[in-house]
């Protein structure tokens, strides 16, 4: 199953009002979609959805960056599922 999502239930570009809050929501769909899959093409999929730009880069990189994604992942994937390491090469870098 794809799972397919519309841009304009992301961010407004306008406004961007999407909170930490709406990437943790994210992040647990994608870890309820994907649970079979490691963390790290998990987050190569939510890497490409804000490259795509239907999430936030400040806000992404914030959501990685605070450690909140690593209590979720401990909280629904197995403990070798767990790979990453590194966090910095998710990071999106400002052109």
């Amino acid at each position: 199953m794809k799972l397919r999502i519309k841009s304009e239930y992301f961010i407004d570009k306008t406004n961007k009002s999407f909170k930490i809050e709406d990437y943790l929501m994210v992040f647990e769909i994608l870890i309820s979609f994907n649970n079979s899959q490691k963390l790290s093409d998990i987050l190569k999929i939510f890497h490409k959805m804000v490259e795509k730009e239907y999430l936030d880069k400040e806000i992404f990189n914030y959501f990685l960056r605070s450690g909140v994604f690593e209590d979720y992942a401990e909280k629904y994937l197995k403990a070798e599922q767990i790979d990453v390491k590194n966090i910095e090469e998710y990071i999106i870098k400002y052109e």
